[in-house]
Parts: C-alpha cells; sequence; structure tokens
C-alpha cells in the first residue's frame, strides 16, 4: 500500500513538473530564440522609415479633418429626429380599432360550436 502511495503522488508530481517546464518555456519563448540565435534579432528603426510613415494617409495631419469633412457631406453627425415630431395615432384613435377587433374575436368564439 505503501508504494501504492508513493507513485500516485510521483507521476502526478512529474506531469506537474513538466506542464510548469513547458508552460515556462512558451512564456519565454522569443528570449529563448534571442538567446540561441542572436542573428535572427530585428534591425533598429531608422530615422529614414520613420520620416516616410509621415507619408502615409492615415497619419498626415489633415486626415482628420478630410474624414470629418466627408463625414459631415454623407450626412454624419447630425442629431436624429425626435420622437414628438415622428407622426404616430393617438391612443383615443387606437383603441376603438383595438376594442372592434377584440368584440369580433369574442362574437366568432360565441358562434362556433362546442364539442362535446
Amino acid at each position: 500500500m505503501a508504494q501504492l502511495h508513493t507513485w500516485a503522488g510521483l507521476l502526478p508530481g512529474w506531469l506537474l513538473f513538466l506542464i510548469v517546464l513547458f508552460g515556462t518555456a512558451i512564456f519565454f519563448r522569443q528570449e529563448i530564440n534571442q538567446w540561441m540565435r542572436p542573428e535572427l534579432r530585428a534591425a533598429p528603426i531608422s530615422n529614414r522609415a520613420l520620416d516616410a510613415a509621415g507619408a502615409y494617409p492615415m497619419v498626415a495631419p489633415s486626415y482628420t479633418e478630410q474624414r470629418s469633412t466627408l463625414a459631415k457631406t454623407i450626412g454624419l453627425g447630425h442629431k436624429p429626429e425626435t420622437k414628438a415630431s415622428v407622426a404616430r395615432p393617438s391612443p383615443e384613435a387606437v383603441k376603438p380599432a383595438k376594442a372592434a377587433h377584440i368584440r369580433r374575436a369574442r362574437k366568432k368564439a360565441a358562434e362556433t360550436p362546442q364539442p362535446e
């Protein structure tokens, strides 16, 4: 019984050790790759590359103004109509129609013969 208890503790212990070991290796994968293969390190970004990024239209200084004028010409940025301006029937006009519908349904149910 003692050996069963020993192996029941050792096997899950070693399994957890391997899980933690591989999890740590995955977490530090980039650092391990740089340590093992230093020739693959990325070159630092040059000033020329940073200057070329300014020519990209989405980061150009006038980009936001162009987008703003485009949105205004399309009609974006305006407040939607208020509920008061939408034409709706008054509750008094709706009640008689609803009552008539209910009366017709009740009359139809009364006329239908009930199965015995």
